[in-house]
């Protein structure tokens, strides 16, 4: 019995020993690339301005956007596509507008696409005067929902209408009803009317109902055969 306790107690060190060690490497690898003790990992989406600035942005958080300057040539942002979730090691993040920081290591987690990115941080920047060198037509549109009797419609302002199709299969307007609020990202639209586009990720907003919508343009979207109304005004 005492010979059992005795390897568990030796398994028990053995294992202690390792993390002990673990740590260790890891320091020494975190100096040798020059990596500064008093720093932290931060997680965000990566975009690239139209004049080829490095930013991170934090959804949903105070920090918003931040420029990401180079601690050395040993640092690349080389591969990232904008949207993509990446972690970078700082130290220090200065409080303008975007915010900047130095970066002394960044990796890649995950895929990601500019549908990503939260459309108030683009308008923010753009408003700012910093161009993220994504087109008007290729963002986020935001207007109240509509099924219409063979497609799903969006009507943005009084007679601006977007006649929906699904880009991917991950993208679905299920649980929505006529009038709620929503943002769709959508990348072209074509110059018909209703426009027609396909949508790569839609958002409910908050809840609506007809009474949000022009009367008048549903009566006109009835007449061209887009709408079917009841008797009462409603859209069975």
């Amino acid at each position: 019995m005492g010979k059992r306790r005795w390897g568990i107690l030796s398994c028990g060190l053995l294992a202690l020993l390792l993390c002990a060690c673990g740590l260790l490497v890891f320091l020494y690898h975190a100096r040798g690339a020059g990596l500064p003790e008093d720093g932290y990992w931060s997680e965000g989406r990566y975009l690239r301005l139209e004049n080829g600035g490095d930013l991170i942005i934090y959804e949903g958080s105070l920090a918003g956007a931040t420029s990401m300057g180079k601690a050395s040539e040993a640092v690349s942002f080389d591969g990232l596509e904008n949207g993509d979730l990446i972690r970078i090691y700082i130290n220090w993040v200065g409080l303008t507008y975007p915010a900047q920081t130095t970066v002394y290591a960044v990796e890649k987690l995950e895929d990601g696409n500019v549908w990503d990115l939260p459309a108030e941080e683009l308008d923010l920047l753009r408003e700012m005067g910093h161009d993220p060198g994504l087109s008007e037509e290729e963002s986020w549109t935001t207007g109240r929902y509509l099924r219409g009797k063979s497609a799903d419609l969006i009507v943005n302002g009084d007679w601006d209408v977007i006649s929906m199709g699904v880009a991917e299969d991950t993208v679905s307007f299920e649980g929505l009803e006529d009038g709620d609020l929503i943002r769709v990202f959508i990348k072209e639209v074509l110059e018909t009317w209703p426009g027609q586009a396909s949508v790569y990720a839609v958002e409910k907003l908050e809840d609506g109902g007809l009474q949000d919508i022009s009367a008048e343009l549903l009566g006109e979207l009835e007449e061209m055969g887009w709408l079917e109304t009841g008797s009462d005004g409603s859209i069975p």
